[in-house]
């Protein structure tokens, strides 16, 4: 499982370095984050995302819904 977590984040890292206004991979990226613990690297991803252009989040835990103007950005992954 670790494995297969290295290779998403490099795989993910690897399209951020051609493409960094990527906010899906950018997503992926906190996503992936969050999964292993590391929520403040998962929230500085998130927030590159929406930098990025990403408006909406559909949160897989919750099945709630955020929007930048709606809360805390941390609640979007969790």
């Amino acid at each position: 499982l670790a494995s297969t977590i290295e290779g998403r984040v490099m795989e993910l890292k690897g399209v951020l370095e051609s493409d960094p206004d990527n906010a899906d991979a950018r997503l992926a990226l906190a996503e992936t984050s969050l999964a292993v613990g590391d929520a403040q690297s998962a929230e500085k991803e998130l927030h590159r995302a929406l930098a990025a252009g990403l408006r909406r989040v559909q949160s897989g835990h919750r099945g709630g819904r955020y929007t930048p103007e709606e809360g805390d950005i941390a609640m979007a992954v969790s």
